[in-house]
């Protein structure tokens, strides 16, 4: 490392390496569709686990249970796609939540989602119809908040999405299409949770879609700039990064070069007081900023800053 000598005519430059997110976790998709074509995935017969090779996700299931038949999850039951390209499930005996990947809606404007359900021998509620029997609840959450249920739209019971409410005749079987419109945001999942307590009572989904263009899975690249403080030649302490991100997936962390890498990262925004001397790209010369865990950016430019003399 080379110190500034204020008497030298000699132009020295303090390179920083900004750790930049770029927030693109996949292939660009003019829309959204899980036709559920890859067969036995999830939580297959025999209390097997399957969840390689697909960008969905699953919610815990009887995470205590040891795969006997008093458990939550005994041998026969499952949570899975078939060869039939359907997501089936039977005989859950607690809510198991299916979970779609990350999209990022923000080209897209006022997005929709719908999904196709089928389900068979569904019983009517109790008396004060809180879903304590069968049910489906299609939800999304938008910008990383909580989710919203879809309002009911098969049953009449304001529980769930799908639901009996009580006093109607069992067992209920129906097939439908759930959709919801005027979704504006950043971010969006889209989960169906379902419960179902007994080997008769099937649930299906397909087809989950958001068909709007511009919307893709994973991240968007966001918008940097800095406003730079050059290093005063009579204060060598003076250099200062003001550093401003817009557009992206907004849950930025942040890891400048000069104290080296953390894990979590807890590198603040904006940099001040920076001192004279050489800095060097952290993480074996590659910069890096993780938002939502999940993208990453090799190819980063340096910010420099020179004494002002």
């Amino acid at each position: 490392m080379k110190s500034l000598n204020q008497s030298t005519s000699s132009f020295l430059k303090i390179v920083f390496a900004l750790a930049i997110l770029l927030l693109w976790g996949g292939t660009a998709h003019a829309q959204y569709s899980e036709p559920f074509s890859t067969p036995s995935k999830g939580y297959k017969l025999s209390c097997i686990n399957d969840v390689t090779g697909i960008n969905w996700s699953l919610t815990p299931w009887d995470a205590a249970g040891t795969c006997q038949v008093a458990d939550l999850r005994d041998p026969s039951d499952y949570f899975n796609t078939t060869v039939g390209g359907v997501l089936q499930g039977i005989d859950l005996d607690q809510e198991v939540c299916w979970e779609s990947p990350l999209m990022n809606i923000s080209a897209a404007g006022t997005v929709s989602l719908s999904v196709d359900l089928v389900w068979n021998g569904f019983d009517s509620d109790v008396a004060a119809n809180n879903c304590s029997t069968d049910y489906i609840r299609v939800q999304y959450s938008v910008n990383g908040g909580a989710y919203t249920m879809v309002p009911n739209q098969f049953g009449g019971n304001a529980c769930a999405t799908v639901a009996y409410p009580f006093g109607s005749t069992p067992p209920a079987t129906g097939t439908g299409t759930v959709t919801q419109g005027g979704i504006t945001g950043t971010t969006l999942k889209i989960r169906v949770c379902v419960l179902t307590n007994a080997n008769a009572e099937l649930v299906t989904i397909d087809n989950v879609g958001v068909p709007q263009a511009g919307v893709t899975i994973g991240c968007a690249a966001p918008v940097l700039s800095t406003v730079v403080t050059q290093v005063g030649c009579s204060n060598p302490n003076s250099g200062a990064i003001n550093l401003s991100v817009s557009a992206g997936t907004p849950g930025y962390t942040y890891d400048w070069s000069n104290d080296g890498p953390e894990n979590p990262d807890n590198d603040p925004q904006d940099l001040s007081g920076l001192p004279t001397g050489t800095y060097y790209r952290d993480r074996n010369g590659r910069c890096l900023l993780l938002g939502n865990h999940q993208c990453y950016c090799d190819q980063c430019p340096c910010i420099s800053l020179s004494p002002r003399c």
